[in-house]
């Protein structure tokens, strides 16, 4: 019996080794974010007609397990970019056309702030699912960082440091837009 109970022991501690040395460190300069993935990412990417003859590219970093996808998604927009009274609605526009494009029902949205950037962080139900994400506009691209997770693993740790790991280059930590402006 104490053979078994060590054996369960080294297995756990074994796996749960294995699984912290598991995640990957995606970092693009040329994009300008850096985030942590549970596993080696698969990318692609697509061209994108951005309109008035100007094209674009889509971009994604994507992790799918039989119980999960984490999914980082970087979108080209125009080179002039959107203006700053538009962002809001912008983000609100992104956020009904991915929501509704899943046939999601949104729980909670957060303004907030990355560095100077305008940003969401979004809870949705979708399919007996959570849909968790964070959409942020800097400049010329919109990046969109989410979870499609179980309601078990909502809060769990690795769906935590997945979504707490997005920086983009140069900017502070994600929080509360500063009451100043």
């Amino acid at each position: 019996m104490r053979n078994l109970i060590a054996l369960l022991l080294a297995f756990a501690v074994l796996t749960s080794e294995c699984a912290a040395e598991s995640w990957e460190v995606v970092k693009s300069d040329q994009l300008g974010f850096e985030v942590e993935l549970p596993g080696k990412p698969e990318y692609t990417e697509q061209s994108d007609d951005l309109g008035g003859g100007e094209k674009g590219m889509i971009r994604s970093y994507v992790v799918k397990s039989a119980a999960a996808a984490y999914d980082v998604t970087i979108f080209d927009l125009p080179k002039a970019g959107v203006a700053a009274d538009d962002l809001s609605q912008v983000l609100d526009n992104v956020r009904d056309r991915t929501l509704g494009g899943i046939t999601a029902t949104l729980r909670t949205e957060t303004k907030i702030q990355m560095g100077e950037h305008p940003a969401r962080d979004i809870v949705a139900d979708v399919m007996g699912m959570v849909w968790r994400g964070r959409i942020v506009i800097t400049g010329n691209r919109l990046y969109q960082v989410v979870a499609i997770i179980s309601k078990a693993a909502e809060t769990s740790a690795t769906t935590e440091r997945y979504l707490a790991s997005f920086k983009l280059a140069g900017s502070a930590p994600a929080g509360p837009p500063d009451a100043k402006k």
